[in-house]
């Protein structure tokens, strides 16, 4: 937990500073989405398995809402699982990888509008 903690609130540390590079991408968010590889060593992915127990602890600034992503990042005041697993498949026609900032203008939520189940069962996947 203490590593994680590193990678996520020591931008100082060389090795967190590798970490992010290498692993996640160059992008931190990148920490909820990536998944084990073989090709990591046994701590990177037992780092990268500790996400769920860590993903309640992390609330993301939403701030302008450019580097926030409405579905895998830990960013609603209330919630403390992801999105995509309340709403499974974009079920609100928001994509994956959609960023706060593109669903709200000046403060108000600008959301696709609902689809009914008939809709999602004629919807090609």
């Amino acid at each position: 937990m203490r590593l994680i903690w590193i990678i996520f609130f020591r931008e100082d540390s060389v090795w967190a500073s590798l970490f992010k590079e290498v692993v996640l991408k160059s992008s931190l968010q990148n920490y909820w989405t990536v998944k084990p590889n073989q090709s990591n060593s046994w701590l990177v992915n037992k780092l990268i398995k500790l996400r769920t127990e860590v993903y309640p602890l992390i609330k993301m600034r939403v701030e302008n809402g450019r580097s926030a992503r409405f579905w895998p990042d830990n960013w609603a005041p209330t919630s403390s699982i992801t999105m995509s697993k309340v709403f499974p498949g974009g079920r609100l026609g928001i994509p994956l990888n959609a960023i706060i900032a593109s669903l709200n203008r000046e403060g108000s939520w600008r959301l696709p509008p609902a689809r009914s189940e008939a809709m999602l069962s004629s919807t090609p996947t």
